[in-house]
């Protein structure tokens, strides 16, 4: 546990038995706080060079091709455990230096010593029992050589895994209606539970002994039948489903809504004859290469801190994954709602967009509990909510992609509580999703909200003022460092979709301007920015904040990259003019971690990015890949991308130098 911990306690209260409360407000997408897993089962299919795999100490996450610099088990050839360092290896074969054992927890598991009871069919299926088999042999390996050392072990174990959960009286957790039913279907899954545990138990307890035999002592402690069937029970509570992959991409319970997934595929024609300049690259090998980036293995994982976290359908709390540390895997909770002091902590047991029957059902059936979270009870039909419970729910259902409903949120908000401008940003980011970027502006243009109180209304406020009038006032001393050229070229490389604009409309001196600029402003506010965008996160920051920058992004824009468009884009500019919604400047930094984006679609219409420094800065990829298409775009300094906002398409990722581009959103607006 890291020491983030300290801003949060765990509280005994009736309502919910135990929990863990915050300290103080966290802020939408901040790390509440990070833990080492204590048991965590990584689903490892690698089949590839380019898939990945995990060390069995630390959980680090590696791929397949650099299998040559780590250990595997010496115990048998017929183990798969592999270690990233000599440290992990020494410390799970033969364990810690301050433990009294010379015995590493892997010699407990391996399957040397569990034999056939790695295949039992029993064992496979039941997670549980898994996991409290790595739980015990780590706590045998640290404590056998000490009696009064185990007794505190398994006192610490049996608080850890406490299953009071399972302990409410039925009046508590069940609705009067149907309660016998509801009971039953419960028994029936901890009845199959405990059969398994049964027959489990003492097969583990027989290996054991018959290959450890000098920690008898300690082994018959741990599987005493009451403490085991106990953990396992508790372990079947507490654990919970997280995803692990190489990249640091979100986990949680796996949902197949995890991003926008497209309707029909887009069929688009490819001029292959460009690809001979070397622009658009076949991505045979590269998309093979984004996929396992993409890749995501369904885990589960056990830990201290976890089995204190409460259920709720609207959750504050997300589980990710970390592998930058040079520890090992690391498992941060980010608050996926802003978190004020004194509030629980919760998370989804469950997939959160099932229907709420469905969630009942699961909830009953896995937990024995029944939710009364503010989103069970509006799609129960209530109406009692704080203003809060309905802020929570639009974003969180907005969040999920569930636009509608979370339009219906905002309006049942205004209609009780009147113009509420946070409502209101929220109604516009809604209009943004829809589709509708034109009404979405004249929502957060309203005047009647000038004044108020909103901070979020108020920047998107600033940032539409930025982009539309500062052109008047760009000085005219900016044309010389500007340099606009009008040319008129351009290459089409998907029809209808995606466009390049030649290096001669943004000159080379004008990139390495910007870039100068960018790291100016990002030196006096304390580095750039990484939690503008919670859902694809990138370091940048944004153009309207630097005061020199975007009086010469205007200039680009209305003088250059309009025109262009409005030749390019002939149908759909008819009679509207393009706006800009937002603009920023990425870095990729491949030494910080941040070297890549991953699949996404843009808020936007139209999407334009603009490389402003060289692909020699840089190595191993960079560009923008459509998986879509099968294609990589690597613009050269200078060079503009333009393409469709609602295409999906990732940045590719850079191993190693910093690479600069600016990104920006468009839209089309009704000519006034």
């Amino acid at each position: 546990m890291q020491p983030e911990s300290s801003f949060l306690r765990c509280e005994y209260r009736k309502e919910n038995i135990r929990g863990l409360y915050s300290r103080r407000k966290f802020k939408k997408g901040e790390v509440v706080c990070t833990e080492v897993p204590t048991a965590l089962l990584l689903k490892d299919n690698a089949r590839t060079e380019l898939d990945p795999v995990s060390c069995s100490n630390c959980y680090k996450v590696f791929y397949v091709k650099d299998l040559q610099s780590f250990r595997k088990c010496n115990l048998t050839p017929r183990c798969n455990a592999l270690f990233c360092s000599n440290v992990c290896f020494n410390f799970a074969l033969k364990g810690s230096e301050g433990s009294n054992s010379d015995v590493g927890w892997h010699n407990f598991t391996c399957v040397e010593v569990l034999g056939s009871l790695r295949t039992e069919q029993y064992f496979l299926e039941q997670d549980a029992c898994q996991l409290a088999t790595i739980i015990l042999a780590k706590s045998i390996s640290k404590v056998s050589a000490s009696p009064t050392e185990i007794d505190r072990e398994i006192a610490i174990l049996s608080s850890r895994y406490s299953t009071d959960k399972l302990e409410i009286p039925m009046s508590d957790k069940f609705e009067k209606e149907n309660g016998i039913n509801h009971l039953m279907l419960y028994q029936n899954s901890i009845r199959q539970l405990r059969t398994r545990t049964f027959e489990f138990r003492p097969l583990l307890e027989e290996s054991w002994l018959s290959k450890l035999g000098e920690f008898s002592n300690a082994i018959q402690k741990f599987l005493e039948q009451e403490f085991f069937l106990k953990l396992v029970t508790g372990i079947q509570v507490c654990v919970r489903a997280i995803e692990v992959d190489p990249s640091d991409n979100t986990a949680g319970i796996t949902d197949s809504n995890s991003r926008i997934s497209m309707n029909a595929r887009v069929r688009l024609t490819l001029k292959d004859s460009y690809s001979k300049r070397g622009i658009m690259k076949k991505a045979t090998d590269l998309c093979c290469i984004e996929k396992s980036i993409e890749r995501l293995n369904s885990s589960l994982y056990c830990g201290a801190l976890v089995s204190l976290l409460n259920h709720s359908c609207c959750p504050n709390i997300q589980l990710e994954t970390t592998h930058r540390s040079k520890l090992g895997l690391r498992v941060k909770y980010v608050a996926i709602q802003n978190i004020f002091p004194d509030d629980i902590l919760t998370v989804s047991y469950i997939p959160t967009q099932l229907d709420i029957c469905s969630r009942k059902n699961q909830l009953i059936y896995h937990y024995g509990i029944t939710c009364k979270c503010c989103k069970c009870l509006w799609e129960n039909g209530g109406f009692e909510f704080s203003r809060e419970d309905i802020v929570s729910m639009s974003h969180f259902a907005f969040d999920e992609y569930r636009f509608r409903d979370s339009l219906n949120l905002v309006k049942f908000g205004i209609k009780r509580w009147g113009r509420d401008e946070e409502l209101f940003h929220i109604m516009g980011m809604i209009q943004l999703a829809l589709g509708k970027w034109s009404k979405a502006h004249d929502i957060w243009r309203v005047e009647h909200f000038a004044s108020g109180f909103s901070q979020s209304l108020k920047k998107q406020k600033r940032k539409d003022e930025a982009y539309l009038t500062r052109l008047s006032r760009s000085p005219s001393n900016l044309w010389h460092k500007f340099e606009p050229s009008f040319s008129k070229t351009w290459i089409t490389l998907a029809a209808g979709a995606i466009w390049l604009l030649p290096s001669h409309n943004i000159s080379k001196r004008t990139c390495e301007h910007w870039i100068v600029l960018a790291e100016k402003f990002a030196s006096l506010q304390g580095g750039w920015c990484t939690n503008r965008h919670i859902s694809v996160p990138t370091t940048d920051l944004p153009v309207h904040l630097i005061p020199e920058l975007v009086d010469e992004w205007n200039l680009f824009v209305f003088s250059d990259l309009i025109p262009l468009a409005k030749q390019i884009l002939t149908t759909s500019m008819f009679r509207k003019r393009l706006c800009v919604h937002d603009a920023f400047i990425v870095k990729y930094d491949a030494s910080k971690g941040c070297d890549h984006l991953p699949i996404h679609r843009d808020q936007s219409e139209i999407s334009v990015t603009i490389a402003l420094n060289s692909n020699s800065d840089f190595s191993g990829g960079g560009g923008t890949m459509f998986p879509n298409l099968g294609i990589t775009i690597c613009p050269k300094i200078g060079e503009i991308l333009l393409f469709r906002g609602d295409l999906e398409h990732s940045g590719f990722p850079i191993n190693g130098g910093i690479r600069y581009i600016v990104a920006a959103f468009f839209y089309f607006d009704k000519e006034t």
